[in-house]
């Protein structure tokens, strides 16, 4: 590539998230000079509102700077079901700019896609250089069991998918885990990290503006001060193991312990039962949008992320952006990435409830350690940023065109 033409790159994504598109935007701000960036989204299901069953909740999307700051188009997706499937996402539409304008290299999210596939094999015609970037990370069975025959052929067809890629984007350690576990040690020079990011400086902009109402946002919430606020942070479902944490803060015997469950889910009735029977003070906030959940992280005095299988939870990554102590499940995807044991936080085994209430008397028996502890979670998430993620994006591609 000659010095003065500038990189064209291409990025197919399923649909705008906030998780993402911050990325993109810091990319074009960093190096719109060098690059031309193009974003195809799969679908505008995320512009929309959606229903979920399980919740009978609508999501209606609240982030107006979304797609700003960046060139993007939307395909035409020809999908009678967008929200899971091989065919939730059909976009021929993406042919045409591949066929015409031949971009330096191409970065795919996923591989579950009829799109993901379908652009693959046009670039390896077209001898387009590749990138691929998916969250995805080895369960614990899958470590260790022998496979049966749907898993190798899974195995070997994904071995084949992403043997094909110039460039393996990895979010995390269980995330790096799992390519290495599906390709083999020999695509360790095709690896890239790009870690596993929130908007920091979106978070800590409402970490400043919310502080000094923190005392009224707890007193609206019925929390007293003597009280110490356990943040759980997701949906309401058995991975995500809200149980444990009823039955953690239960074995404690602690009653000024308070469970502040962030979000919705089909477990909430059996949780409300569940609190009631164990005498564990509860507080339900129902579905919150990203507009809204700082309120509840700045009234927060620890956050917990127990699930038994959840490959990069964001919830974890903004929990330390409040300067929150974390107590993690070990088989998370970036747990070893964000949490020191000891030191920011604990790592527990999953399904530890015995560990877990442990875990929670110390803090709670120990604040000043508990604050310290948090001060050190707002330090170590500086690096997992969308700046390093768009500087991560632009070493993929520059490996990918040069090759080395």
């Amino acid at each position: 590539m000659s010095p003065l033409k500038k990189m064209s790159i291409f990025v197919y994504a399923l649909h705008p998230i906030m998780y993402q598109t911050p990325i993109f935007r810091q990319f074009q701000k960093r190096y719109g000079e060098k690059a031309n960036l193009e974003v195809f989204f799969g679908s505008d299901l995320s512009l929309r509102p959606i229903y979920f069953e399980e919740t009978g909740t609508t999501f209606k999307p609240d982030t107006p700077d979304l797609l700003e700051g960046f060139n993007y188009k939307i395909l035409q997706n020809f999908s009678f079901k967008e929200k899971s499937g091989f065919f939730s996402r059909f976009n021929p539409g993406i042919i045409w700019p591949l066929l015409f304008r031949r971009p330096s290299v191409v970065l795919i999210h996923g591989y579950e896609t009829a799109t993901a596939w379908m652009l693959l094999l046009i670039c390896v015609v077209l001898r387009i250089k590749l990138m691929w970037r998916g969250e995805v990370t080895l369960k614990d069975e899958d470590k260790f069991r022998k496979k049966n025959f749907r898993q190798n052929v899974r195995h070997f067809i994904l071995k084949r998918f992403l043997s094909c890629f110039d460039v393996l984007l990895y979010s995390c350690r269980g995330n790096k885990e799992f390519i290495q576990h599906i390709v083999g040690p020999s695509c360790g020079d095709k690896l890239v990290e790009i870690p596993c990011a929130v908007n920091n400086d979106f978070f800590k902009a409402e970490n400043d503006r919310l502080y000094k109402s923190k005392n009224q946002i707890r007193l609206d919430l019925g929390v007293a001060d003597n009280e110490f606020v356990i943040a759980f942070c997701a949906r309401l479902t058995s991975r995500k193991n809200p149980l444990d944490l009823l039955e953690a803060v239960a074995m404690s015997n602690m009653p000024n312990l308070v469970v502040l469950f962030i979000g919705d889910g089909p477990l909430r009735p059996s949780l409300e039962k569940k609190a009631s029977y164990l005498g564990v003070k509860t507080i339900f906030t129902g579905f919150v949008n990203q507009s809204e959940v700082s309120s509840y992280y700045i009234v927060s005095d620890c956050a917990v992320n127990i699930s038994s299988y959840d490959p990069s939870p964001k919830a974890l990554n903004e929990a330390m952006n409040f300067s929150l102590p974390v107590i993690v499940t070990e088989v998370i995807g970036t747990a070893y990435d964000l949490v020191d044991d000891g030191g920011n936080g604990f790592l527990i085994k999953n399904s530890d409830v015995d560990t877990l209430s442990k875990r929670l008397r110390f803090l709670n028996s120990n604040r000043l350690i508990a604050k310290e502890m948090g001060e050190r979670s707002f330090s170590r998430i500086s690096r997992h940023s969308m700046d390093t993620n768009a500087q991560s994006l632009w070493s993929g591609a520059s490996l990918a065109v040069g090759g080395k």
